[in-house]
């Protein structure tokens, strides 16, 4: 080989090895191309025999091997992780017809939508049930309502098919299947101590627990919510599909009684048992335990109660987040309201009131900044006074903790009750238990009961503890031992650990349940990004709708991992499936389900009104987006400059008027106040030359989504 041609090669060698080390490098496959282009030129003006020139192409292949093994930090670097995914979501639903959401449920009423433009009739047909007629909205929108109770629930998880039928011809679409797993969350506690009971939404069941271990499980009605003892003999229970509140005899296992009570969600009795309250959808009632009848009725959205003592029921909201106190003598009505600037995650009553357990504290109103600031803490208040007279922060740091600032206990406090003495609390984001006796606590390590909701204390030492993800109710018995009776299969597996990981604390002492409340949303404006104030959103119901956070900068759900492993610090239990796992959870959470507007000639015009004014561009059914990203300065000129050159990822509308407040920073607090007050420049749909009964029919259009 002549000296011209050694340099010649030794020169594209280099060019190889720097094309990868640059690509390597900076991430970018630009490099890796232009080193391999400029090399292959040197190449090709070169005569080399064909030994030589097999020799290079096999020198070639060292730097592509190199870069195989780092292809998923080309694909990041190049924006290209997750586009098989999202180029699946887009071409579900671009196809006609079409149906969303893309996943259903076995355990729980739900609507779809088909959009199927030019056709008068549609039905769907999944593959564990009998035809279903749609019902059209107008537009080539239809909804088909699916209840499993009525026509077929599915036996088997994962993928699955829908039939659509169009007029008289059939298309099958993909769609994923969820199988109601056991969860006992929150447990009610007989007056004299000998048993306690909990609920399984899911699995439709009261669970009986004994101070002995003992599990018995009994059906009851569709979506059981919430429990209480009446006495040591009659239980309440309350559903969130079901149209009744029933009450159950707990020694011969009947049905005593049904009540009519649709949409109750929450249940609470009085010390003395001879009252109970019941928070549903937008009110709070009273009833008299004994005769049953209704004492009052007072207009609040309730999502905690506890009866502080006979006279007085506090009740919390999340939005706003505050607790509101109800007087037996203004007939129960609100007299106070104590702004808390965190919703309650739990309430319990103790002997100076009642203790919530916070994500953080701000009666201003003003919140905290810092990047997603989460400060778990337990507030006592004093109800008579009305005022907060103790604040515990639960975060700590232990010995096994090498550096400044992270924590690995007291994340999440989720349950806890007090009795004897002794306030018991358990922590979803650390696996533990605490004991609390004057400012000392007991810590008890929860291995084989990941991410616990409820404590339930039984009389002479007993004590229960539940944990939904895993499906188990584990007893500690007075002689120390734990008793474990597993509800399901018991079978770890992806939604199992992923459920786990989703109320799991990082070192920094967050978890997605911090915000997230049970996947829903804890309606609170955070400091996002370090940029400005923005709403938190529910991430039910997300599934097939990517890319995802609010500027779509993630592809996939399991990229938001992410997030946790920097910004958050990552968590002290390794696990690299952990991103895969919380992804697999969060496809299985439902989305919030808007309460029925049942005038479809009054929804149709809303269609019509939706379409014209350019609404259905953006937000395309059947899923009500494009699944894509918009500069925010597009829809809304006149912003500040950083604000304007932001990306703004295009959010689906089913179940939108369920979450508020709206719009990326918040300051749209009704659908209302999007169309008219927030759309000065007319881009964000053409809403201003709208009449006002043409709103008020989008509106309502909206909500029945």
């Amino acid at each position: 080989m002549k000296r011209t041609q050694l340099r010649v090669v030794a020169m594209t060698l280099v060019l190889w090895a720097l094309g990868a080390s640059a690509s390597l490098w900076s991430g970018a496959w630009w490099a890796l191309v232009a080193a391999y282009g400029a090399a292959w030129i040197l190449l090709q003006r070169t005569d080399f025999g064909v030994r030589t020139r097999a020799s290079l192409v096999l020198f070639s292949l060292l730097p592509l091997v190199v870069l195989w093994g780092h292809r998923d930090d080309f694909a990041e670097g190049e924006l290209l992780s997750g586009l098989p995914e999202h180029l699946g979501d887009r071409l579900r639903l671009e196809g006609s017809p079409t149906i969303a959401p893309g996943v259903v449920f076995g355990d729980h009423p739900q609507q779809f939508f088909v959009h199927a433009p030019g056709h008068a009739r549609v039905s769907a047909r999944f593959s564990f049930g009998a035809p279903l007629e749609g019902v059209s909205l107008g537009e080539g929108i239809f909804r088909v309502d699916y209840d499993p109770r009525e026509h077929g629930a599915p036996t088997r998880e994962g993928e699955s098919t829908v039939h659509i039928r169009t007029d008289e011809v059939w298309t099958t679409r993909s769609i994923e299947v969820v199988v109601p797993r056991p969860h006992p969350r929150w447990f009610c506690r007989a007056p004299s101590g000998d048993l306690a009971a909990t609920v399984s939404e899911e699995t439709d069941a009261l669970l009986l627990v004994d101070p002995k271990g003992h599990v018995q499980t009994l059906p009851v009605g569709d979506g059981p919510t919430d429990c209480a003892f009446l006495d040591d003999g009659r239980i309440l229970v309350s559903h969130r599909y079901g149209p009744t509140l029933w009450l159950v005899d707990a020694r011969s296992r009947r049905v005593l009684r049904r009540l009519p009570w649709p949409r109750a969600h929450r249940l609470a009795t009085s010390p003395s048992r001879g009252l109970f309250a019941v928070a549903e959808r937008d009110a709070v009632a009273v009833v008299d335990a004994r005769s049953l009848e209704l004492l009052a009725r007072t207009p609040l959205p309730a999502d905690w109660l506890v009866f502080s003592d006979e006279r007085t029921l506090v009740a919390s909201s999340r939005r706003p987040a505050a607790l509101h106190r109800l007087s037996a003598s203004q007939q129960w009505s609100v007299t106070d309201t104590l702004p808390l600037g965190r919703p309650a995650v739990t309430m319990e009553r103790v002997p100076e009131g009642v203790v919530v357990a916070t994500t953080d504290y701000v009666p201003s109103g003003e919140p905290h900044l810092g990047n997603h600031f989460v400060q778990d803490q337990l507030l006592t208040i004093d109800t008579r006074a009305w005022a907060v007279v103790d604040r515990r922060l639960t975060a700590e740091r232990s010995a096994r903790q090498g550096t400044a600032g992270n924590v690995d206990r007291g994340i999440s406090p989720m349950g806890f009750e007090a009795r004897a003495g002794v306030l018991s609390v358990v922590f979803a984001g650390s696996d533990e238990l605490w004991r609390m006796r004057e400012g000392l606590a007991e810590r008890i390590p929860l291995d084989a009961l990941p991410a616990p909701h409820d404590v339930v204390t039984f009389d002479h030492g007993a004590f229960a503890v539940s944990s939904p993800s895993r499906g188990v109710i584990g007893t500690r018995l007075q002689e120390g031992e734990w008793r474990l009776v597993m509800l399901g299969e018991g079978e770890e597996d992806a939604l199992t650990r992923g459920e786990r990981a989703f109320y799991e604390g990082t070192r920094a002492g967050i978890a997605c349940q911090s915000c997230h409340l049970h996947g829903d949303t804890d309606f609170v404006l955070r400091n996002i990004g370090g940029a400005r104030l923005a709403p938190t959103l529910g991430v039910g119901g997300i599934a097939g709708t990517s890319p995802y956070l609010r500027d779509g900068s993630y592809p996939r759900i399991r990229d938001l991992d992410h997030l946790a492993e920097t910004l958050f610090r990552g968590y002290l239990r390794p696990d690299s499936r952990r991103g895969e796992d919380i992804e697999a959870y969060v496809r299985a959470l439902p989305r919030r389900r808007p309460a029925p507007r049942e005038d479809l000639a009054r929804v149709r015009r809303g269609a019509r009104v939706f379409t014209a004014a350019g609404c259905s561009s953006c937000h395309t059914p059947p899923a009500f987006t494009h699944l894509g990203q918009i500069p925010l300065g597009a829809l809304f000129p006149g912003l500040p400059e950083r604000a304007a050159d932001e990306v703004l990822d295009t959010p689906s509308l089913l179940s939108v008027s369920t979450h508020g407040p709206y719009l990326s920073d918040g300051r749209a607090s009704t659908l209302r106040s999007v169309l008219v007050d927030h759309n000065p420049a007319d881009r964000h749909g053409h809403t201003q030359g709208l009449e006002q009964d043409e709103v008020d029919d989008l509106v309502y259009f909206l909500e029945a989504l």
